[in-house]
């Protein structure tokens, strides 16, 4: 039996303002982020309590399935080809690429408490800000390697890119 998550609320109606749909989980559970798979069908959360991300049908709001994770996941985003998803782990300082069809873990060092995490329009290239260093780190998805390390401003949390993939925008925490 798949998990769910605790407390996650997957449907608003955005018309009425009012929540449509609420998952529940064990006690242990400890949802943490989410992202849309690329073609709206599948939401991905991630599970702090359980080292997972679950993946919620959004036709049916139920747990199609359940990706395991080495570590406590935290931020997550998904290529736009729906293929892999990046799941940061504050407390490792990596993050893990996970090829969602296989499960298949690839685990990445990248700077100190990795949180925000973007991937690149053409699913090339992701950013992960990791506050404990005051850093951005720069990671090639073909190769899973990071590639550039770019100092920021004090405690960068989260990173976003411009719509031309042109420019990253990161937010610091202090």
């Amino acid at each position: 039996q798949p998990a769910l998550v605790q407390d996650f609320t997957p449907d608003i109606d955005t018309a009425a303002d009012a929540v449509t749909s609420t998952l529940s989980q064990d006690p242990g559970a400890y949802p943490v982020a989410f992202a849309v798979s690329p073609d709206g069908g599948t939401v991905y959360v991630t599970d702090a309590g359980i080292l997972q991300v679950a993946a919620i049908s959004t036709a049916t709001d139920t747990v199609t399935g359940t990706l395991a994770t080495n570590k406590k996941p935290g931020e997550i985003a998904v290529t736009p080809d729906g293929a892999r998803a990046i799941v940061t782990d504050y407390h490792s300082n990596t993050i893990e690429v996970i090829t969602i069809a296989t499960d298949a873990i690839t685990t990445v060092t990248v700077g100190s408490n990795p949180e925000g995490v973007v991937i690149s329009s053409d699913g090339t290239t992701a950013y992960v800000a990791n506050p404990g260093s005051d850093t951005v780190s720069v990671i090639d998805l073909a190769t899973d390697a990071v590639t550039a390390t770019i100092p920021v401003g004090s405690s960068p949390y989260g990173v976003t890119l411009s719509n031309d993939g042109t420019t990253a925008y990161v937010t610091d925490f202090d």
